[in-house]
């Protein structure tokens, strides 16, 4: 009897010590350091998101714990905020406000364009005047993974740069926006390095001009691995 009771207990040890095939899978990759010990950086290809990205990473917004589907505090921001404070600073002053009806966002994502977007009613960060320019946003504190969303009203050509202490990195020139398919709409972008790293990113319309009025460029669902969340 006493023999029994313990080949029991081996075998629930056993299996307490093995994570299930699903934490597995949750594990984000990360590229290795340099042989001397500084930080790898790498953009991750647009559309899916990596595996792990969103069990690693947490949401900052201009909101509180309300947030979601337009549950902000204010409508004009120049930070991203958590319940740890203020996570970032955007070098401008942003309008706010949520996808749907009664505001310049209405589409966020559709059935045509799966895999864009985490939530198809994010709060949305806007430039405050219709002009053609860039939203930078400056870190708080370093990240090991960055992402946000990036959308414009018609089919426009964006450049995401990130700001990291191994350099820059970037998918390079995507197709962003429009508001139903076959446009591409709202694209994620998403950095990852071996550790802490990343100080900031921009966001940059490369096709965008001020004589047509193109330049109302938006970003949403920003996620860091270092966020405290909500």
């Amino acid at each position: 009897m006493l023999r029994t009771k313990t080949m029991l207990l081996t075998v629930v040890v056993v299996a307490l010590a093995v994570p299930s095939l699903g934490a597995q899978k949750e594990r984000l990759v990360r590229p290795k350091p340099a042989p001397d010990g500084s930080a790898v950086c790498v953009a991750a290809p647009t559309g899916i998101p990596p595996a792990g990205y969103f069990a690693s990473t947490n949401k900052c917004s201009s909101g509180n714990a309300l947030y979601g589907n337009g549950n902000s505090l204010q409508t004009f921001v120049k930070h991203c905020s958590d319940s740890g404070g203020v996570e970032a600073t955007y070098d401008q002053g942003l309008n706010v406000s949520g996808v749907g009806a009664g505001n310049t966002w209405p589409i966020w994502q559709d059935p045509g364009a799966p895999f864009n977007v985490e939530n198809i009613s994010p709060n949305v960060y806007s430039n405050s005047i219709r002009i053609a320019n860039e939203i930078g946003l400056t870190l708080k504190n370093k990240q090991g993974v960055l992402g946000l969303e990036v959308d414009n009203l018609t089919v426009q050509t964006f450049t995401v740069t990130f700001h990291t202490t191994a350099g820059d990195v970037s998918v390079g020139a995507t197709s962003v926006g429009g508001t139903a398919s076959p446009d591409p709409l709202a694209q994620r972008f998403v950095a990852i390095c071996s550790g802490p790293a990343i100080t900031g990113v921009t966001v940059s319309c490369d096709s965008c001009t001020e004589a047509n009025g193109d330049g109302a460029n938006a970003i949403g669902q920003i996620r860091g691995d270092k966020f405290k969340g909500f």
